[in-house]
């Protein structure tokens, strides 16, 4: 997660100077690329700007912006104006990627901690304060549908938490900034409470979406809303054999192949960093050229990689996912700069499809 400011400020795209500052406000000069720029509002919406300065709008889409300079206004109302100059401009690269969203182990971490206090409660309403939470069905019959159903059980299927329901199936995506949390019902509520399921102990599970992109199902089959992921990475059905037929099946650069969902579910920018640099598996290298050592190699570092950032209980990417440890053991995400652990070369950055890159200039060689 690039770190450069907070989502929790206002954030203004200008062409130029001279604009009023507001306290708080970070302020970005210069054009765009791509489709949005976005960053969260106080009241909870998603800002959106055109490529027009000044024109903004809600939408949803994600961040790519092209910036000349940042002017950043502190609470006093006084501002610094400083040149952006990370990483990307100094290796010829002008893209800033905003971009965050748990993963696998994000998902699986929070499941394991939501059983304890969900599983064996039984649904008696939901609160809907945020109507496009709800994917499927409409929210009136969401809420009539999901009302006196017990939890069963609580499992995953990629980033999506899965309970198990009496008659069907509740499935949550938490997106880039949601987060469930099971509290006493007296506990006072926050503005970004969108979805909150009460429960018949006086207990409520709250979806706090800052961002509001997150999704809530309610289904009679899983299938109609991940029938068209990938493989479990972790599952015992998923062999070097399966990934080396997906692999040969395609030509795409690892990276862009390991962000698939189609392909191979539950990886993300992360871990798919942090897998290819144990593999010593160059990020351009395509799908299709890799070797059956090369492939056990990739599956190992895969399993052992997601595994390792459970037992850490994920990594805290930014302010939403807070309880992680496994980004005190990154081994080159978020590392550009500073030397491989394993060859003391430095850890590079790049953009690939939009997104962050971080491999080993010595380990992973094209």
């Amino acid at each position: 997660m690039d770190r450069l400011f907070d989502f929790v400020t206002v954030v203004k795209v200008v062409g130029k100077r001279g604009v009023d500052f507001g306290k708080g406000e970070i302020i970005i000069t210069g054009d765009l690329v791509g489709a949005h720029a976005h960053a969260l509002m106080p009241d909870g919406n998603v800002l959106h700007s055109d490529a027009v300065p000044g024109n903004a709008r809600l939408a949803t889409a994600n961040a790519r912006c092209n910036f000349d300079e940042l002017i950043q206004v502190n609470s006093e109302g006084s501002h610094s104006i400083n040149p952006f100059e990370n990483d990307y401009n100094k290796r010829g690269q002008n893209q800033f990627i905003i971009a965050a969203m748990p993963e696998l182990p994000e998902v699986e971490t929070t499941v394991r901690r939501l059983r304890e206090p969900c599983v064996g409660q039984r649904i008696v309403d939901v609160t809907i304060n945020w109507a496009r939470h709800i994917s499927t069905p409409s929210p009136k019959q969401f809420r009539q549908r999901i009302r006196d159903q017990k939890i069963e059980s609580i499992t995953r299927r990629a980033k999506y938490l899965i309970f198990n329901l009496e008659s069907s199936f509740l499935l949550i995506h938490l997106k880039m900034s949601g987060r469930l949390e099971v509290v006493n019902a007296d506990t006072p509520r926050d503005k970004h409470d969108h979805t909150i399921f009460h429960f018949a102990n006086g207990r409520e599970m709250r979806f706090n979406d800052t961002r509001k992109f997150g999704k809530v199902y309610l289904v009679n089959d899983v299938d109609d809303v991940t029938g068209h992921l990938g493989p479990e990475p972790l599952d015992e059905s998923f062999t070097a054999k399966r990934l080396s037929e997906i692999l040969q099946a395609h030509h795409k650069p690892m990276k862009t192949f390991l962000l698939d969902q189609t392909l191979l579910a539950g990886v993300g920018n992360i871990y798919a960093d942090e897998s290819l640099h144990r593999a010593k598996i160059h990020p351009k290298r395509y799908s299709d050229s890799l070797k059956p050592d090369d492939v056990k190699k990739l599956w190992r570092s895969i399993r052992h990689t997601l595994n390792l950032a459970i037992k850490h209980n994920g990594s805290s990417i930014d302010w939403v996912y807070p309880q992680g440890e496994h980004q005190n053991h990154f081994r080159v995400y978020d590392r550009q700069g500073e030397p491989c652990y394993t060859c003391g070369k430095p850890v590079r950055r790049i953009v690939m499809g939009g997104r962050s890159t971080h491999f080993c200039s010595g380990c992973q060689r094209l």
